[in-house]
């Protein structure tokens, strides 16, 4: 139990506070000054110690990123956390202040890898998932008052909201002083407190239980004053740790995280992020109006909202937006008018946001009134942190700034064009590297069209890539943020490629594939293809599987480009694909009519093609497919059969194996319905048929002579679709085996005047076109 003699107790000064107040912020500034305490603690990651890092000359707002990596099930995990600092943050001003007096600060908040060690342990005994799934960081539990006590508060002002409540009686009077502050933040931390359940759950009472015990060892190592800067929330609570008069209930031990590594970064945010709470554990909503509000000096504090107003008029009027100076006198009275109902010192930027709304959007409620769109966004302000030149940065921060200067890439915040030649093995290095930075979420890099989709064997890659490169602070950003993943950029995408595999389903394995050599990777055989493995073994989806195993056929056979012909790591993973696509075909049940008959089909005509191409090269089992196509083909008499157009694509796979047409196909035109579906399946798997045996048409010829108009207009449909596949020369094919000539059909020939002609005309046709979709620029 954590306990302090009395007399120790008494050398704490307890500052509770809001994150990202004003008023918490000069608060503490001014009990520093006046206690000169020896020891300043802040609620924050206690696995920060770089403080000499957060002296330098940075731009706020930045963030301290605290991150994880760990084992478990045979795979790599992460969690992160951030901790923002803004200017007019408690936690900074203690910062700032603790150096500026010569005390000796440190955060004391439980480390985030034991915070997160607990909620899996807590995971685990309630048989719950793990977490550590999402990209983004986890949030700890909000701290948000119960029934009853902040009820009465919020009634008494009138505002629900725990910001505007906050504000009613901590922000609103600018003649707050430091005592007064301590009272009211004091009653407001123990009510809310009293009044949640928050306040026993395990995590809340692990974290309590640490800062407890770091507050007990700094007063034994100290003989001044110590000042403690926590959540008002957690204020209370601390105090009666300390003073012994609770007893610290039983934490959950924190499960042991094998191969766990963890770090922490500084990193730069904005005030866009912080407003939208986005990957944080304390966000703030309008923090531009609330650094206003902290910088404004005595003389223009009041008419910090008017200000902001005027500005937002003469910024529309700039982009030639009109606001009328009723609608804009009408927005200030009645914010003004409500200001004065609810009893605040000064204008405040709800009274704005709620003037406007009422005076101007009126009943319509159009949160996209370009005068209330303005004055929200210049509530947010449009502030962006930076790190002082020399700051710490992560490993892969140093590689990534390497690589880019050994590629003759400029650092240039202009956005420039690159053309890379893919034989060249300069500019292949150059494109791993870009590919690598736009895997993990670098926005160094942007092609014109975003390659993320799979290479199939069909598809035709050009050997050049067109990008447009920039390095600006959003880069320098992201690759902190992306540091989280691995300490290289081969971990780092290794990682996130991992993480997308087990998210996605088997679909998604082609793009991971593809994305995962256009980086680079020389090798797939370990987690990341212990993933792809996994996911394709849950997948009985035959189109899926069809998918990724012609993706892998383009990469360890017909590729020219990336380098991955012959790799031995993918050759293992296409006959892994191979053979479960073939158990899923030897065990699938009747295809009915659908949209998923087309994915199936190609993965008929995928997996027939792969066998009969690569079977000596990658040492596939052909009997096994072949059994599993007969099987489909010849199901028992009076069972349930496949759609006809998945029937023909079995036979034209079966023919692809075999070499051999095979017999007549009388028996297949018994529905004329079915006719066109049968032929379309037929052809989509094995079109060139039509060239090397073009009598498999001669059941489909015969038939038609004795169809009626209703038979022959009902397989047209399906017919026209079938011979719409075949290639010109197929087309050619067929038609002089049907009509017995064998002559080659006369080239269309067209001289130069009819071309510019039908040139013209093609082009009026558009402009009608694009004049009536209204698409006309």
């Amino acid at each position: 139990m954590v306990t302090v003699a009395a007399s120790d107790r008494g050398r704490v000064i307890w500052v509770p506070v809001r994150h990202h107040s004003p008023a918490a912020a000069r608060a503490v500034r001014a009990l520093v000054e006046r206690h000169r305490p020896e020891a300043v603690l802040i609620e924050g990651p206690s696995e920060f110690t770089a403080f000499d890092q957060l002296a330098l000359d940075h731009r706020l707002p930045i963030a301290i990123m605290t991150w994880l990596r760990y084992i478990a099930d045979g795979r790599e995990r992460q969690s992160h956390a951030l901790y923002p600092l803004t200017v007019f943050s408690a936690e900074w001003q203690a910062l700032v202040a603790a150096r500026e007096f010569g005390a000796r600060a440190a955060f004391i908040d439980l480390p985030w890898a034991d915070q997160f060690a607990v909620t899996v342990a807590l995971a685990a005994d309630d048989a719950a998932p793990r977490p550590g799934e999402e990209e983004a960081a986890p949030s700890l539990p909000q701290i948000e008052p119960g029934p009853g006590f902040f009820e009465t508060l919020a009634l008494r002002v009138g505002r629900e909201d725990s910001s505007a409540v906050w504000d009613e009686f901590f922000e609103i009077d600018p003649d707050l002083d430091p005592d007064t502050y301590l009272i009211r933040a004091a009653t407001l931390g123990e009510g809310v407190r009293l009044s949640s359940a928050h306040a026993d759950e395990p995590e809340t009472r692990a974290r309590e239980a640490f800062m407890a015990g770091r507050i007990a060892e700094t007063l034994a190592d100290t003989a001044g004053p110590v000042l403690v800067v926590t959540g008002a929330f957690h204020t209370a609570g601390l105090q009666a740790l300390l003073a012994g008069r609770t007893a610290p209930s039983p934490v959950p031990a924190p499960i042991a995280l094998p191969g766990l590594v963890v770090g922490t970064a500084l990193v730069p945010t904005s005030y866009e992020t912080l407003d939208a709470h986005r990957g944080y554990l304390a966000g703030q909503p309008s923090p531009g109006f609330y650094h206003r509000v902290f910088e404004a000096t005595p003389t223009r504090e009041a008419s910090t909202v008017s200000d902001l107003f005027t500005e937002a008029i003469a910024a529309l009027r700039a982009r030639r937006v009109a606001v009328s100076p009723a609608d804009a006198i009408a927005a200030m009275t009645t914010a003004k008018a409500l200001a004065q109902m609810r009893g605040h010192a000064r204008l405040w930027r709800d009274d704005l946001v709620d003037g406007i709304t009422g005076a101007v959007v009126k009943d319509d409620l159009d949160e996209d009134h370009p005068l209330l769109r303005v004055v929200l966004t210049s509530l947010r302000g449009d502030r962006i942190g930076r790190l002082a030149e020399g700051a710490d940065v992560p490993p892969l921060v140093q590689e990534v700034r390497r690589r880019w200067a050994d590629q003759d890439l400029p650092f240039s915040r202009t956005v420039s064009p690159l053309t890379l030649t893919l034989d060249r093995a300069a500019d292949r290095a150059t494109s791993r590297l870009l590919h690598g930075l736009r895997v993990v979420g670098v926005p160094a890099a942007t092609p014109p069209a975003a390659p993320t989709g799979p290479l199939t064997a069909r598809a035709r890659i050009d050997g050049s890539e067109r990008w447009a490169v920039v390095w600006n602070q959003d880069v320098e950003t992201a690759l902190i943020h992306a540091s989280r993943w691995g300490g290289s950029l081969e971990q780092a995408v290794t990682a996130v490629l991992e993480h997308r595999a087990r998210l996605g389903t088997a679909t998604t394995l082609a793009g991971v594939l593809t994305d995962a050599v256009r980086a680079g990777l020389e090798d797939v055989s370990g987690r990341l293809g212990a993933a792809l493995r996994d996911v394709l073994a849950s997948s009985d989806d035959l189109g899926e599987l069809g998918v990724v195993l012609e993706s892998l056929v383009r990469l360890v056979h017909f590729d020219t480009w990336l380098g991955a012909v012959g790799r031995s790591d993918l050759a293992h993973l296409t006959r892994f694909a191979h053979e479960r696509t073939t158990s899923v075909l030897e065990r699938l049940a009747p295809m009915a009519e659908g949209p998923h008959i087309p994915a199936a089909v190609a993965a008929l005509r995928t997996l027939a093609e792969t066998t009969a191409t690569l079977a000596s090269a990658l040492d596939l089992d052909v009997d096994a497919v072949a059994g599993a196509l007969g099987r489909q083909t010849e199901r028992p008499p009076g069972s349930p059969g496949h759609d006809a157009e998945f029937e023909g694509a079995l036979i034209a796979a079966g023919w692809l194996l075999s070499g051999d047409p095979g017999a007549a196909l009388e028996a297949r035109m018994s529905d004329p319905a079915q006719t066109g579906r049968f032929y379309s399946g037929l052809l989509a798997v094995a079109g060139h048929l039509a060239i090397a045996a073009p009598q498999i048409f001669t059941a489909a010829d015969d038939a038609l002579r004795f169809w009626d108009d209703d038979a022959f207009l009902a397989a047209l449909p399906d017919l026209r679709r079938a011979m719409h596949a075949l290639s010109s020369r197929e087309r050619a094919s067929l038609l002089a085996h049907l009509t017995g000539d064998d002559a080659a059909p006369a080239p269309l020939v067209v001289d130069d005047t009819a071309l510019v002609v039908l040139s013209r005309r093609e082009a009026r046709v558009w402009d009608a076109v694009a004049t009536w979709t209204g698409t006309q620029p």
